[in-house]
């Protein structure tokens, strides 16, 4: 009986040992996946934030435009503020300004 209870103590010592070492590998794979995580978010919001950043000034010129429709025409208007300059327009607002005189 003492031979045969060794035997299944030194067994329970090698599946504990087995589980040990496989719960330390879930338990570290746990932590990188927490970590990756927060890293994927901080990853997230930098773009996030350096593309507005970026795009800032387009973005508050067209809503300059879509706010303040004569907005389009003040940029080519004269010293006087009364007559336009053909030289100072270019295709493009010569376009919108069609396009806006059109819709009304």
């Amino acid at each position: 009986m003492d031979e045969e209870l060794k035997a299944l103590l030194k067994s329970n010592l090698h599946v504990s040992e087995e589980s040990l070492a496989i719960l330390k590998k879930l338990n570290a794979a746990r932590v990188m996946g927490s970590i990756m995580g927060v890293v994927k978010w901080v990853v997230i919001l930098a773009v996030t934030f350096g593309t507005y950043y970026y795009f800032q000034p387009f973005l508050e010129r067209g809503l300059d435009v879509i706010t303040n429709p004569a907005g389009i025409l003040e940029d080519a208007l004269g010293n006087n503020n009364r007559t336009l300059d053909p030289n100072k327009l270019s295709p493009d607002t010569i376009k919108k300004i069609r396009d806006s005189i059109l819709r009304e």
